[in-house]
Parts: structure tokens; sequence; C-alpha cells
């Protein structure tokens, strides 16, 4: 290098500034240090980076003559090198600088190998070479050459190549560092926006400082809106405590308030941060658990419909045969009547039985509403007009220490119509406002509301009815108290037959039964909510009718005949001790009576004797009651039929449902129903 050596210090600090400039680039980083140990110590140089591999992959020459630098490029190898191969294995292990002043042939040989003319043509006389070492770690080497032999790298030289390394070791370290960091941020960041929980960080003032898109997704905004607002923006009770401030190491289920006002269902694991300054922050993973909750409540809320199903399968059941032997206590104690002195204490003993026998019917009758169900007699009315009916009994029964709000008719709003039998709508209403008052014994307020709504599935849930999709509409009727509320473990129960929190003798626990059976039946839903100290709500869902509501009239009243004469009446039932009861009431009205006990007797009997009236049991083995009489009719058409049976004319499946008009006797029956049943089947005779 000609003229006057400039300031060695000055130029590394020159070095050093132009290395910090581009610290953040490492090809700028090897070109700067090239250039730098070209003209701080000449002639020409090289600077090559290996890679974790051990492999240079990574170079820079710098020569002031054009053509010089050219051939210095070329003599950098073409194929992946290692640093164990060639002159750069003697640089590493020696961990120092390498010096060769007047380089011979054989000198150049083995610096450069089979490239050894390269450097001839390079007319190097001295080669300097230096390993670049950071933290203990070879990074690569910078080599350097002077033209000629009068020009030899002297010790200075060697301090100055040595120092120029260190600084270019420490940029090259640093830049790799920054682009190990941007690659890890990058990554970091990938991770971060495509994880499937929402990442969220808040420092010690509630201040939202990181959120993920996955976290603005739940919350339904963007996060620009999301860093915008404070955490405790998105926290439904105000007065609860910092939700981002729960303990770690653990998973909590908590609520969020979502843009559109409602509430989300959200799982949270919380990790403190400690931060630069002291103050801590926390980094919160949030998962959207709205729909495993609404999953997981429709399970229970299924698992308990079927248990009730079962359950009122077997309550059904045991009605049924509890109303044949209600029926042979009633039959026996009314013929026994008939053989006592009235007014005898046999007469007082036979009328508490006969009360006796009335309390066990009522009870199998809310047995059966609950375990089968039981349409009865559906008709279409709207439930406003019963809610009004009732309103004024309502009121006296509930008491002056309630307040009954009941819905009032407006000129528009929607009518509230359903099909269902207006006497069990009467028992649904009764019933539910009776526990109602129940639960507020030092009073309280009790509401009846009813709407025409459509109904989502969400609302409803998986137990809704299969035509759904055909009848979204709902007649919603609900009813709600401010008394005592029921813990989960009671709601869960409470529809359960004969399950009460109520002391003995104060409830037979079959009034929410009921009501469960009759909705159900109906093709209904019952929704309960309730929480100890606030009260209870149960909505009722109806399917929508949209025919007009029946008017309310008597229907006609059959007469008997006037002069039946003497009758013969073919019983068909099952159990033998109830069709001897039957017979027994029967015979002294003047009837002459037969009795068989299943269906293929009854249809070879009436081939061989003329038979005025068929009294026939509806469940029975084989053939149901309705396919006997089908069979019957097909022979004898216009014969009388008086059905009866344990369940009520609701609950009686597909093979035993009854024709349109049938006439149905109820077990346990009177002496007197008995009679007025054959009278109405003998007036409709041809």
């Amino acid at each position: 290098m000609d003229g006057q050596p400039a300031d060695p210090a000055r130029l590394l600090a020159d070095l050093a500034s132009a290395l910090t400039t581009a610290s953040t680039d490492l090809d700028r980083v090897v070109e700067c240090a090239a250039l730098a140990a070209a003209e701080l110590i000449g002639d020409g140089a090289v600077v090559r980076l290996a890679n974790d591999q051990g492999i240079f992959d990574r170079a820079a020459v710098h020569h002031p003559d054009a053509g010089l630098a050219e051939l210095l490029n070329q003599m950098l190898p073409r194929q992946q090198q290692h640093v164990d191969a060639g002159f750069a294995r003697e640089v590493r292990d020696h961990g120092g600088a390498v010096v060769r002043n007047n380089l011979t042939e054989a000198a150049m040989r083995e610096i450069a190998g089979p490239l050894w003319e390269y450097l001839k043509r390079l007319r190097f006389g001295s080669i300097l070479m230096v390993p670049l070492i950071a933290d203990g770690t070879y990074l690569g080497n910078m080599s350097l050459g002077r033209e000629g032999t009068r020009r030899p790298y002297l010790d200075e030289d060697v301090q100055l190549a040595v120092d120029v390394a260190a600084r270019v070791a420490l940029a090259v370290a640093t830049a790799r560092s920054v682009a190990l960091l941007r690659e890890e941020r990058e990554n970091y960041r990938v991770i971060v926006q495509t994880c499937s929980e929402g990442v969220w960080k808040v420092d010690a003032e509630g201040r939202t400082r990181f959120v993920n898109d996955r976290m603005a997704e739940i919350l339904g905004v963007s996060a620009e809106q999301l860093l915008a607002r404070p955490a405790s923006h998105w926290q439904p009770d105000p007065g609860a405590g910092p939700w981002w401030r729960l303990p770690e190491r653990r998973l909590h289920e908590r609520r969020l308030r979502h843009d559109d006002g409602h509430d989300i269902e959200v799982q949270l694991s919380v990790s403190s941060l400690p931060a630069p300054a002291g103050a801590p922050e926390w980094l919160i993973m949030v998962t959207d658990i709205t729909d495993r909750i609404r999953n997981r409540e429709l399970g229970e809320r299924l698992a308990q419909m079927q248990r009730l199903d079962s359950i009122g399968q077997l309550a059904g059941g045991v009605a049924h045969d509890f109303n044949n032997l209600l029926s042979i206590v009633s039959g026996a104690n009314e013929l026994m009547l008939l053989e006592v002195p009235p007014g005898s204490p046999a007469a007082d003993l036979t009328r508490q039985i006969a009360s006796a026998v009335e309390q066990g019917a009522a009870l199998t009758r809310q047995l059966l509403a609950f375990g089968r169900g039981q349409p009865g007699n559906a008709e279409t009315v709207d439930v406003l007009d019963v809610i009004a009916e009732l309103e004024p009994m309502l009121r006296r029964t509930l008491g002056e220490h309630i307040e009954l709000r009941c819905p009032v008719r407006e000129d528009n709003r929607a009518p509230c119509r359903v099909r269902i039998d207006q006497g069990q709508l009467h028992q649904v209403i009764v019933n539910l406002t009776t526990n109602a008052r129940d639960a507020m014994d030092a009073g309280g307020r009790l509401s009846i509301d009813c709407e025409h709504v459509l109904v989502d599935r969400a609302e409803l849930g998986d137990t809704m009815p299969d035509d759904f999709d055909d009848k979204p509409w709902f007649v919603r009727l609900a009813v709600s108290d401010t008394g005592t509320g029921m813990d989960a473990v009671t709601l869960r129960r409470a529809f359960e037959p004969f399950y009460t929190t109520k002391s003995a003798g104060h409830g037979t626990g079959l009034g929410l039964a009921g009501v469960y059976g009759i909705v159900r039946a109906a093709g209904g839903l019952v929704r309960p909510y309730s929480e100890p100290g606030h009260g209870t709500t149960i909505k009722i869902y109806l399917p929508a009718s949209d025919e007009p509501a029946a008017p309310h009239q008597a229907g006609p009243v059959e007469a008997p005949p006037a002069d039946a004469g003497p009758l013969h009446v073919l019983v068909v039932e099952d159990d033998p001790a109830l069709a001897e009861v039957l017979r027994r009431l029967l015979e002294p009205g003047g009837c002459t009576v037969t009795a068989v006990y299943n269906p293929h007797a009854a249809l070879a009997l009436l081939n061989t004797m003329p038979v005025d009236l068929v009294i026939t049991d509806v469940v029975m083995p084989d053939l149901t009651g309705p396919e006997l009489v089908a069979a019957i009719h097909r022979h004898r058409p216009g014969l009388a039929v008086v059905y009866t049976s344990g369940y009520t004319a609701g609950v009686l499946g597909e093979r035993a449902h009854l024709e349109p008009g049938a006439i149905l006797l109820e077990k346990p029956y009177t002496r007197a129903g008995l009679r007025d049943a054959v009278s109405r089947a003998l007036a409709r005779r041809p």
C-alpha cells in the first residue's frame, strides 16, 4: 500500500463502527471485514465463514486491483470445503495467526493445493491467515496476501490482523445471533398465530400487551381493538377479582364477555412473566370451551331424560298392574256394599275402602302421566286464554303473601296456540305454581310468562323433537319464583317420581313428574333453571299450532236405550279375578255374562252364540283389544264394544290405539261407571 499509513487506532475504530452498522446482515459483515482487512493490512483479503456443520458456506474477497480480485474469487473452492481440509485445518488447530513470508512454490502448493497456480498468478510473496473465534467457537478465517517479497508481514501487522479478526468474529457472532433471534421470533410468531388457543399477555396494570389472532377471534374483535381495551373490559362480573391473576399450574374455567354481549365459557392457564422493570406480567392461554360445556350439559340432560324415561316405563307398568288390583278391590267392595245394611259399621268400612281406592287411582293417574305420557283429548288451545282462565283461582290459592304476575293479552301479541288436552294443561300450570308457592314460605313473587317464539337448536339442544327443522316455532311457557331455589343435585332429580324435598305428609313427589310426562306426551320439552337463593324458572316448550283454538262446548250426551231387554255380554279379560268381578257387577242388572281370558277364545265363542256387547281389555297377549274388535267387526259389524284398561287412552301404544269415538272405561272403575259405559255403547247400535 502506497502513501502515508493511516492511524491504526482510527482505522480500527472506523472498522468497529462499520461492523456495528452492518451487524444485522451477515453478508454485509463479511464484505466489510474483507474491505477493512485489505485496506488496513493489504494487499488482498479473503474472509470465509463456516456453518454449524463445519462447512465453509459464505465468503467475501477484496483487492484494489479488480483483476486480482477476480483471481482471489476464483481461488475459492467451488465444492463444499470442510474446515478440517487443507491449510484451513492448520489455521484452526493453531488457534492463532499463521504467517508465511517469502513464499516458495512448495509453500504455495501446501497452502492452496490444486489452486496453487492462482496464488502464483496473484504474485503474493507473503500470506497471513487468522482464525475467527468468538467465545471459543471457530467461525471461519481471514486470509491476507501481499505482493512481492519486499514487504513481509511483521509482528505489528500480525497484531493488527488479530485485532481486526477479533472485531470481525464478534460482528459475525452478533449477526448470527440477530439472524437466529429473527428466525426464532418468526417461528414464535407463526406458532402463536397458528395455535388453536388464544394467547393473551397482560401487564400489572391490567393492560393488554399482546394477543394473537385466535384470541381476538374468540372475543369477536380485531387484535387492535383488543389491545386498546383493558383486560377487565371482558369480565362479565365487574366485582370479581382480576381473572388474569388466577393461580398458576392449574386449569380454570371462567366466563368472558364476547363483544356482542353474550358470555362465553373459556378454560384458562395462567403463567407469570418477570418483566425487565421488575413489574410482573401474565401470559394466559385461553381455550373457548363454550361448545364443550354446552355438549356436556346436553349430555347430562339427555342422560337425565333417558333415566326419567326408564323410570317412567317402570312406573307406567306398575301403575297399570296396580289399576287392575284396584279394579278388583273396587268391584268387590261395591258388591259388598249391596249386601250390608245401610248405616252399619260394615257399610262405613266399605265407604272407607272406596275412598282409599279413589286415592290409589289418583296416584296411578299421576304415575301414568309421568310414566308414559298421556296426551288425552288433544285440542288446539291458546295458552294465554288458559292462564287468564286460571288466574283468579291461582290468586286465591297462592295467598296474599305472594305477588302473582301473569301475561297481559295485548292486541299485537301473537297467539300462543298448542295441541294439548286442556285439562292436562291446567294440571301443568297448577302443579308448577303450587311448587313455586311452596318454595316461598316467607312470600315473594311468582311470574308466569308465555310467548310464541322461534327457537334455535342452541336453546333446545340435542333433545329437541325429531321434526324440529319443520316446526321451529314453539310456545314457551315460563313459571318463575323468587324462592329458595335448588342446588344442582336437587335440580337433576326434580322430575323423578316420588322425589321430594318436602317433609313427610306434605307432598307425593309426583307434581313435577306429572308435568314432565304431560309435556313430553304433547311433543314438548321441559327446561329447569335454578340456583340456591336465586329462585327457580321452569320453561315449558310446546310445539306451536297454526290451527284456530277450538270453542269450549259440552259434547252431546248419549241417552241409554229406553228398554234394552236381556243382554248377553262377552267379557274378554286376561286377569280371571277381574273378569269374575265384572261378571258379578253386570249380572244384577239383568245381563248374562260369559267371560273368557284370551282374545282367540273370544273369537271362537262368537261363532257359536249370539252376543250383544263385548267388554274387552286393551292390552292382552297375542292380540290387543283394538285388534280383537277389528276381527270381530269383520264378521259382526256394529257390535257394541266397551274397552277397559289400566292405562289411559293417551299412553296406549300404536297396536293398542283406539279408534275415534271408542268408549274407554279406565281402571279402576265403579259399578255406576261400568253401567254408564254399557248404556252409551248400546245407544250407538245401529
